[in-house]
């Protein structure tokens, strides 16, 4: 009913308080799985890259970063490396990771791009004014400096092996 929707002038600002103390927790939430794009296999019939929980941390926050950078975001917050740590135990209690302490990757069905688009978009309806989508085709590893020096870094290890 409509009477649930009013708020006298106090509760408007502990509303806003509370708004505004929650703010980077659902921003970096919201990047941080969107950022999982970067994970999804660059083919079909590709295994998801895996990686650290450590290095997934850094691509997180460095994802917000740019994020702040382009003024997808306005909350610098939002790049914190306890918030992006949260994100990720989330993300794997959730089962949207799953692995070892040492390698994480994504689980069915988040793998298949149309899943992960599903789940960023209900938890992208949290955030302000930003849009949710996130491409129907992963960016290749090159649009991300992290993921390609990872890339790069992996090469090496091979070409030593």
């Amino acid at each position: 009913s409509a009477d649930l929707l009013r708020a006298n002038k106090n509760e408007q600002r502990i509303g806003y308080f509370l708004n505004t103390l929650l703010a980077p927790f659902v921003d970096a939430y919201g990047i941080a799985f969107r950022a999982l794009t970067s994970l999804l296999p660059a083919r079909a019939g590709e295994s998801p890259i895996s990686m650290s929980p450590g290095n997934l941390v850094a691509a997180l926050r460095q994802t917000a970063d740019a994020a702040f950078l382009t003024g997808e975001t306005t909350l610098y917050e939002s790049s914190s490396v306890n918030i992006v740590r949260n994100a990720v135990a989330t993300m794997q209690r959730w089962g949207v990771l799953g692995g070892t302490k040492e390698q994480v990757t994504l689980q069915a069905p988040y793998a298949n791009a149309d899943e992960l688009e599903k789940l960023v978009a209900r938890i992208g309806r949290f955030r302000r004014g930003v849009e949710a989508r996130i491409p129907a085709t992963p960016a290749p590893s090159s649009a991300s400096p992290f993921l390609a020096s990872l890339d790069k870094s992996r090469t090496k290890m091979s070409a030593r092996l």
